[in-house]
């Protein structure tokens, strides 16, 4: 019976550096467990370069290194595949790009951004913990391509590197779209507005020389209401598809209704619409949807 309340505590034991169940307690050092030779030996190499700081900033935030042959990474080698996994390179410094899985809270953040004071040659290092990668400038009269990743995979953090994914165009900024749309609605904005002014100020032209401005005008809306608004139009008309009203369908309605009364009121002279306020409203709609994906990028990561 004791013997099996042992073995059971035993087995409780977690790993000082990643956290898993120990099997035993037979991998250890001092007063600190560890489930595997590996843990210990990345736990030995951050105290011995000063780093076991690390530890301080979360509770075993370590990534389990892999057993793996290092002559896996020979194909670093190559200068040709090295000068591909490059994003930039000269005589004095390179700078590449890795994607890492295993960065998950803010100690991979800040061991990867200390990685110069363990390694000669490291001149920068900086994590997007969002998309898990790590940007890296080192110089190459000291430090390789292939010396940079084993040190990685050394500490827990081996970087995805897949050959066939060199020949693929690298992803769009996610946000691109969303910019484009912004400036095309900015754009009209500005202009709606600067041609409007005579109307502001009181000093309405008769005759041909208002109807051009509002026409003007109107041209310069149509892309806002086929392009910058039509995620808008999207998620309305596929939620009420759905029978569901989300917030984008009074969204959608209040356009309508802008763009609508400034077409009747500008055709039949009755007045100069609401151009500007329907381009206003859409510019501002955007803006805050990009704040608020920002927002979330930074919540993720806190």
């Amino acid at each position: 019976m004791l013997a099996h309340e042992q073995k059971t505590i035993e087995t409780q034991i977690e790993c000082y550096h990643c956290g898993l169940k120990c099997p035993d307690d037979s991998v250890a050092l001092g007063s600190k467990f560890f489930c595997c030779t590996g843990c210990r030996a990345v736990y030995q190499f951050l105290k011995e370069n000063a780093l076991d700081d690390y530890y301080k900033h979360t509770v075993t935030p370590g990534a389990r290194p892999e057993q793996k042959d290092a002559s896996r990474f020979e194909f670093l080698d190559d200068p040709a595949i090295v000068q591909r996994l490059l994003d930039f390179s000269d005589d004095t410094s390179g700078r590449v790009t890795l994607r890492i899985p295993q960065i998950h809270c803010t100690s991979c953040v800040w061991l990867l951004e200390n990685l110069y004071r363990v390694r000669p040659g490291i001149l920068m290092s900086s994590v997007n913990f969002v998309r898990k990668e790590l940007t890296v400038v080192f110089d190459p009269r000291t430090v390789t391509l292939r010396q940079l990743v084993e040190l990685l995979a050394r500490i827990g953090y081996e970087p995805e590197l897949n050959l066939g994914s060199l020949h693929e165009k690298p992803q769009k900024n996610p946000n691109r779209s969303l910019y484009i749309k912004i400036g095309v609605a900015g754009f009209a904005f500005g202009n709606i507005m600067l041609l409007s002014l005579p109307e502001y100020l009181g000093d309405v032209s008769e005759g041909g020389m208002a109807l051009m401005f509002q026409l003007l005008s109107l041209a310069l809306a149509l892309p806002v209401l086929f392009y910058s608004a039509s995620d808008y139009f999207r998620s309305a008309f596929s939620g009420l598809r759905q029978g569901v009203v989300s917030i984008d369908v009074p969204i959608v309605i209040g356009m309508l209704v802008l763009i609508a009364r400034s077409i009747y009121e500008i055709l039949y002279g009755t007045g100069v619409g609401y151009l500007d306020s329907f381009t206003g409203l859409t510019l501002f709609l955007l803006v805050g949807k990009l704040f608020q994906r920002k927002t979330y990028d930074r919540l993720s990561f806190d």
